[in-house]
């Protein structure tokens, strides 16, 4: 008998799911089945879909100097408005540079509203959370990532706690007493800033998920040892 995508356990209250496996074309459809909404991302710029020889997985190969990222109405992301609520953010990333402080997810603007993940040029990981003329930070340490390699990148939030995994282990260094984001009337991207010019991504990213909840350790490891062996990590 098969199991419904919300019941299983790791996948429960998921409202983004990208697996990319359209392989072609300017639409990366979400199959996460908690609400309603129509999640459809499009790809900006010329798609720049490639195959992983290894596992034969599709992925998207972003050009930081395009830009290309994924967009998503805001209409669309209502559910990632997270203000009091818990989340978690994940996706797989491969960093062909670091230089320009690539994006991973935004939804929101410094000091403004909403939150964002991102990677420094240093190779420091980190979640920001926004308020009118204030923010808070988590980071990992710097040399956390480096370019030319395959990472399972991940952030959850819960309360006034953040937690930053680099390949399902908390690689927290730095952390911030996060106050509620402010709500935020934005568009989510993967890949770019919300000016959707600034942060680009210049690399590989591979299924993007957001939960509305805290992701638990024990779910991090369990998501990165059934995937790990498809990028030879």
């Amino acid at each position: 008998m098969s199991k419904g995508y919300n019941n299983i356990p790791s996948l429960m209250q998921t409202v983004l799911d990208i697996p990319m496996f359209e392989g072609n074309g300017l639409l990366a459809h979400d199959v996460s089945r908690l609400a309603a909404l129509d999640k459809t991302m499009t790809l900006n710029v010329a798609p720049p879909w490639t195959q992983l020889p290894l596992s034969n997985l599709t992925f998207l190969d972003f050009d930081a100097t395009n830009p290309d990222f994924l967009e998503l109405a805001q209409a669309q992301s209502t559910d990632m408005d997270f203000t009091v609520s818990a989340f978690s953010l994940m996706a797989w990333a491969y960093f062909v540079d670091i230089a320009l402080g690539p994006m991973l997810f935004c939804r929101g603007l410094l000091d403004t509203d909403g939150w964002y993940m991102n990677v420094l040029n240093d190779g420091t990981v980190g979640l920001t959370t926004n308020q009118a003329a204030a923010s808070q930070v988590t980071n990992t340490a710097p040399g956390a990532v480096v370019t030319g390699r395959w990472y399972q990148l991940a952030a959850t939030r819960l309360t006034t706690d953040v937690l930053i995994y680099v390949n399902a282990v908390d690689a927290t260094d730095t952390a911030g007493v996060h106050t509620d984001p402010l709500t935020a009337n934005r568009k989510l991207h993967i890949g770019c800033y919300d000016d959707e010019a600034s942060n680009g991504l210049h690399g590989y990213i591979w299924r993007p998920r957001v939960w509305s909840r805290q992701l638990s350790a024990f779910e991090m490891l369990s998501i990165f040892e059934q995937e790990r062996a498809l990028f030879g990590v």
